[in-house]
């Protein structure tokens, strides 16, 4: 049960950060110019930040210390995973 638990909360967090990763990396340096600067407009930056924040305070609210561990290990994969993306882009 505890898998589980810690799987779907590791995955409902990696999904929330991609997207407001996406979101806000465009929309906060449009909204003030102190937002535009890493990590706020680098969307893998901002993406690993969002998603280690969700996994430390969903560990810490669950009282699962492994939560935190493994969310950090999934924050570095998708930073890596983006970054990725970002590089393979075209941008003209």
């Amino acid at each position: 049960m505890d898998a589980i638990m810690i799987s779907v909360t590791l995955t409902l967090t990696a999904i929330t950060a991609l997207y407001w990763g996406e979101v806000l990396s465009i929309r906060l340096p449009e909204t003030d110019k102190r937002f535009d600067r890493k990590p706020f407009n680098c969307r893998p930056c901002f993406t690993f930040h969002i998603s280690w924040l969700l996994s430390l305070l969903s560990g810490v609210v669950s009282g699962y210390a492994c939560l935190i561990f493994i969310g950090i290990v999934v924050s570095f994969a998708l930073f890596f995973v983006t970054k990725y993306i970002d590089n393979k882009k075209i941008t003209k």
